[in-house]
């Protein structure tokens, strides 16, 4: 009796070996599920000595998933009895399939792909690593879920599993077939500037920072707090304050409403449409009343009165038409990518000196400082355009070659004479900032954030205002381009 049921099971009459077995039903239901989920191409099935009624054999298993196939050799047993209906039957229980399944009914056997953990590695070839509490440990575990399958050889495992509709992943791994052939994925992070920023971070709780390569867009580092399950850098968003004047003058000087070197003003205060605005506690390093001045000054009053000679889609348009915000980046991981609504009066003034409905996190904003450094938008990425499977987002429209050199002599007077030069001072070649602070609202703390070039780097950072003005993200900023230099 026990060979005819092994030869039928061999053979793959399975209908014919469950009736060989005490419980029928429930025999062709495991015999059915196993062949299907362990995905059996044949097997082969050899007897040994019997003990009385207590039979052992060995089975030999060709599994094939996909293109993978392997071979899977294991040891079992059966039991036969005598049933006063019939005759001998093999007394049914489910270890016969497998001994891992002796007393369970919570689980099935399963043959399961599983990806080949990569070797992620920066644009140098260093292994990238991470101490498991930080954001960027997080995202190079976001970079082995997205990749490790599209690249190199999957292992082939059987595991038990739950029932059909449960989780392959939680299952425990019976066997392993075969192993996958590892191999790496190349990011466009560079490690020194990876540790660099999380160094600095690190000593400046709440605080992230994004450096990016402006003539490519490839982002070089990325480091936010370790309590933040998401990075902040690139999912978070929040109204951004003074630093997004950069975009607000590159939306006077398209529409023609003013030009770098009109004369207009910075008052204590200004009301639009029956909204006072004032200026963030900031120390103004310039004299003059130029559009520059204002962007030096981080001048929020002026922006907020200059808004009135924008239309109302104005700044919406050349937030996305030219900085890209607010298209569908693919830059390789989750992100954020910036929200600009089309506003208008009161709202459109505050959106004009970053604050009401517009959202940034400081990936956009370096992507800003990267545009005007180039006079391009070019979205962000970290891994070769190729891997990701979608197009990268394009602007519309560049920046005018005119409008580029204007917005760059603004951002290089205030990195030198306006509320960057603090930060700024003493770093040499082509360089410019943009700083300021912007309220969260009642009873929060204001974030002080920061934005700077330096040559062919472009780095953002964001951290808490502790009443040293932007200091706050301004050292982040300053140790990161330090360390490039």
């Amino acid at each position: 009796m026990a060979e005819e049921f092994l030869d039928a099971w061999e053979n793959g009459d399975l209908e014919r070996a469950s009736l060989l077995t005490t419980d029928p039903e429930a025999a062709l239901a495991a015999l059915v599920e196993y062949r299907d989920r362990v995905h059996v191409d044949s097997l082969d099935v050899t007897p040994g000595i019997a003990n009385g009624e207590h039979v052992p054999f060995d089975i030999d298993v060709h599994v094939a998933v996909d293109e993978i196939e392997a071979s899977w050799a294991y040891s079992s047993a059966l039991d036969v009895q005598n049933i006063s209906t019939g005759g001998e039957r093999v007394t049914w229980k489910p270890e016969i399939l497998h001994p891992d399944l002796a007393n369970r009914d919570d689980v099935v056997l399963e043959a399961v792909k599983t990806a080949t953990p990569l070797s992620i590695i920066d644009r140098n070839g260093a292994v990238l690593d991470a101490q498991d509490d930080t954001s960027f440990a997080r995202i190079l575990q976001q970079l082995q879920e997205r990749y490790a399958s599209k690249l190199g050889e999957p292992s082939l495992e059987i595991r038990l599993v739950p029932p059909a509709g449960g989780s392959q992943k939680k299952g425990s791994t019976v066997a392993r077939l075969s192993m996958g052939q590892p191999t790496r994925l190349k990011t466009t992070f560079d490690a020194a500037l990876q540790r660099a920023a999380e160094d600095v971070v690190a000593d400046r709780p709440g605080a992230s920072a994004v450096v990016i390569q402006p003539s490519s867009g490839e982002v070089l580092a990325v480091a936010s707090p370790s309590t933040s399950e998401m990075s902040p850098a690139l999912e978070g968003v929040e109204a951004p304050g003074s630093v997004f004047e950069i975009v607000t003058a590159a939306a006077l000087l398209d529409s023609e409403a003013v030009s770098a070197t009109a004369s207009v003003a910075c008052p204590a205060s200004a009301a639009v449409a029956g909204t006072t605005f004032e200026n963030a506690k900031l120390p103004m390093a310039t004299t003059g009343r130029t559009m520059a001045d204002l962007l030096a000054s981080s001048c929020d009053t002026g922006f907020a009165a200059l808004s009135e000679r924008l239309s109302n889609s104005a700044l919406a348009d050349t937030a996305k038409e030219v900085f890209g915000l607010g298209l569908n980046w693919q830059t390789g991981i989750r992100t954020a990518d910036g929200a600009v609504p089309e506003v208008a009066g009161a709202d459109k003034a505050a959106a004009a000196i970053g604050r009401g409905e517009v959202r940034l996190n400081v990936l956009n904003l370096a992507s800003v400082t990267a545009t005007v450094k180039t006079g391009a938008f070019k979205q962000p990425l970290v891994v070769d355009e190729s891997l990701i499977g979608s197009d990268r987002a394009r602007a519309e429209r560049s920046l005018t070659s005119d409008i580029a050199s204007e917005l760059g002599d603004m951002m290089h007077r205030n990195a030198t004479f306006g509320t960057g030069a603090s930060t700024m001072q003493g770093l040499t070649g082509d360089i410019g900032s943009m700083a300021g602070l912007a309220t969260q609202g009642s009873g929060q703390g204001a974030h002080a954030w920061f934005t700077a070039y330096s040559n062919d780097l472009a780095v953002a950072a964001v951290a808490p205002a502790t009443g040293r003005g932007v200091d706050d993200a301004g050292e982040v900023v300053r140790a990161i381009l330090e360390a490039h230099h």
